[in-house]
């Protein structure tokens, strides 16, 4: 997609000439052969991105995620640094994956991440029709939308916006714990908005399409697109296409409720991140203080995880889900992606 304007995103080196960015330079990436510390296991995802694999430190066994991704460009280089430094900041952040490391093995670059074992949102919803595999529970919903909004605070608080908050970057555990993933296309707004047009098209918010300024409330806005896919119980990527989705969002906004057996508390939730001026958006704190809220149960951490075991071990899709190794449901393919220079 055409570049909306030239800056370079915050927080990036700046590369001079066409030399390689080296990691001694940089003291980001470890120059050890990953291959050597670490016996990988089986693939959990795998996309355009790269992918993702379940990994043994061969001395501790301490089972890890491991992202590869390609490292060969300077377009690539800069995209992986601005990544892991993300991931360095916020990594003591609560809910958000915890970053450990990173290796450069061409023509790959290695980022070493906790593993959580369970499956990201993305995967309880049909392959075959976009709808929810087994429905949630309003303290469910209520305790996830919790869980979220939570990593998300953290992360605005120290003015990052994350950008691509859409099912398959959140990860639901058996243990009912709640991780945001994925930092590719996070940006530091302590200067300003931004104005790139970046994000996954379902849950890019009206602002962005638009190409006009742009802060945290995107985020808000992707959350509570998330959260009305599970109230309505099918994903929004099944009843419309991206072109058709965006053009319907910058120009009327996002039809919210469709499913009338909800609470009003839950229903107005979702409708106020959903709003089409994003000063007008709740911020994640003000979420977090919401009524619906209060809909959450002591159990609820529990409920959703066995919620998560169901989809993980029972559930009847075989097509959708397929367990490796009583590993992680492997992803066949994940969602698209707009950034300022594709």
């Amino acid at each position: 997609m055409e570049e909306r304007a030239t800056r370079a995103p915050s927080r990036v080196p700046v590369l001079k000439g066409e030399g390689q960015i080296r990691s001694k330079e940089l003291e980001l990436i470890n120059s050890d052969n990953p291959t050597e510390i670490f016996e990988e296991q089986a693939v959990e995802a795998k996309g355009g991105f790269g992918k993702v694999v379940r990994a043994v430190h061969t001395v501790t066994n301490a089972v890890v995620a491991v992202k590869k991704v390609k490292h060969q460009n300077l377009k690539q280089q800069r995209d992986n640094l601005q990544e892991i430094m993300f991931m360095e900041e916020a990594k003591e952040l609560p809910n958000i994956v915890k970053y450990y490391t990173s290796y450069e093995h061409p023509p790959h670059l290695w980022i070493v991440m906790e593993y959580v074992e369970g499956a990201p949102l993305s995967l309880f919803f049909s392959e075959k029709n976009g709808t929810l595999l087994q429905r949630l529970t309003e303290d469910m919903l209520a305790y996830l939308a919790q869980q979220i909004l939570i990593g998300l605070e953290a992360l605005h608080h120290h003015q990052i916006a994350h950008r691509d908050i859409k099912p398959s970057n959140i990860i639901l555990s058996i243990h009912g714990h709640v991780k945001l993933i994925d930092f590719g296309l996070c940006v530091d707004v302590s200067g300003g908005p931004d104005y790139h047009m970046v994000g996954s098209s379902y849950w890019m918010a009206p602002e962005v399409i638009r190409g006009a300024l742009h802060s945290t409330p995107v985020d808000i806005w992707g959350f509570g697109i998330c959260m009305a896919e599970l109230i309505n119980g099918v994903a929004y990527s099944s009843m419309t296409n991206s072109v058709r989705m965006m053009f319907d969002v910058a120009i009327k906004g996002m039809p919210v409720i469709k499913q009338a057996d909800w609470s009003d508390a839950a229903k107005e939730f979702v409708e106020s991140c959903l709003q089409m001026d994003p000063q007008a958006r709740p911020t994640a704190t003000q979420l977090l203080e919401h009524e619906f809220m209060e809909a959450i149960l002591e159990d609820s951490p529990e409920y959703l995880g066995d919620w998560v075991h169901w989809a993980f071990y029972e559930s009847d899709d075989d097509e959708e889900m397929v367990v490796s190794n009583g590993s992680l449901p492997k992803i066949k393919q994940i969602d698209e992606e707009i950034s300022e220079d594709d």
